[in-house]
C-alpha cells in the first residue's frame, strides 16, 4: 500500500516536472504525450484513474445530456457548422458524424491523433490550432468547447481564447462550454476551475442558458443578444 503511494507520487511529481512551467504548463507536449500514450481509448481524453470501460459508461451519459443541450438551443446538428475545439480523440466528431452534421471542423493544440481522424472522416477537417493565441478560420453556426475550458490555466490565455470564440461565430450561433463553475474547487498544474460570473465577463452581450449536470461538470450554451 506504502509502495504503490509513494510511486504515485512519483509519478505525479515526474509529470509536473516535465510540463510544468512557471507561466503555465506545457499544453501541446503534455496532450501531445497523453494522446500518444492513450491513442483512443477514452481515458486519454476523459479519467486516468477509470477504466476504459468506465469512461465508455461516463462518456455515454454525456452523449445523451449534450444531445438534450442541443435540442434544448434549437441547434439542428445535421445542418449546421460545427467548431468543435479541442477535438482530442474525437468521440464527439463520431457523434456529430452519426448525426448527420456536414459541416464539421475540428481544431486541437496537438494533432498527435489527426491522421486517424482524418482517415476515419475524410470529409471532415482537423486543423493544429493554438486557440488562445490563434484565431480560428471561418465562422461556423455552433462553437464547443467541452471539457476543454479548464485546460486554459492562464487567465489572459482564457480570454483570448474566449474572444477568438466570439469572432467565429454566425449571427444567430450558439456556443456550448463546460465548466465545473466554482472558484478554487480544482487547481492542478493542467487545470483550473472558474465561476459562471467569469464566464459572463469573457462573453459580453451574450445569453446564457441554466447550467445542467455533465459528468462532473455543468454544460450551457450561450447565445448573442448584443452585436455592438
Amino acid at each position: 500500500m506504502i509502495k504503490r503511494l509513494l510511486d504515485a507520487l512519483k509519478n505525479r511529481l515526474r509529470i509536473v516536472l516535465l510540463y510544468w512551467r512557471p507561466w503555465g504548463y506545457n499544453a501541446a507536449s503534455y496532450w501531445h504525450d497523453r494522446h500518444r500514450q492513450y491513442g483512443f481509448n477514452l481515458q486519454g481524453v476523459g479519467e486516468k484513474g477509470l477504466s476504459a470501460e468506465q469512461n465508455q459508461q461516463v462518456y455515454d451519459a454525456a452523449q445523451n445530456v449534450y444531445l438534450k443541450t442541443c435540442n434544448a438551443a434549437g441547434i439542428n446538428l445535421e445542418s449546421s457548422s460545427v467548431l468543435d475545439v479541442g477535438c482530442g480523440n474525437g468521440f464527439y466528431t463520431q457523434l456529430l458524424c452519426d448525426e448527420g452534421t456536414h459541416s464539421y471542423t475540428g481544431i486541437d493544440i496537438a494533432d498527435t491523433l489527426f491522421d486517424e481522424l482524418r482517415t476515419r472522416f475524410p470529409e471532415f477537417t482537423f486543423l493544429q490550432i493554438y486557440v488562445t493565441s490563434q484565431s480560428v478560420p471561418g465562422s461556423y453556426d455552433l462553437i464547443q468547447m467541452i471539457d476543454v475550458t479548464q485546460h486554459i490555466t492562464s487567465n489572459s490565455k482564457f480570454d483570448s481564447a474566449m474572444k477568438n470564440l466570439s469572432a467565429s461565430l454566425n449571427p444567430g450561433g450558439v456556443i456550448i462550454l463546460t465548466s465545473w463553475l466554482q472558484a478554487n474547487l480544482k487547481h492542478s498544474f493542467y487545470e483550473k476551475s472558474r465561476t459562471l460570473a467569469q464566464y459572463q465577463a469573457a462573453f459580453p452581450g451574450f445569453s446564457f442558458s441554466e447550467p445542467v449536470p455533465f459528468r462532473d461538470k455543468y454544460i450551457f450554451t450561450l447565445t448573442q443578444t448584443d452585436r455592438n
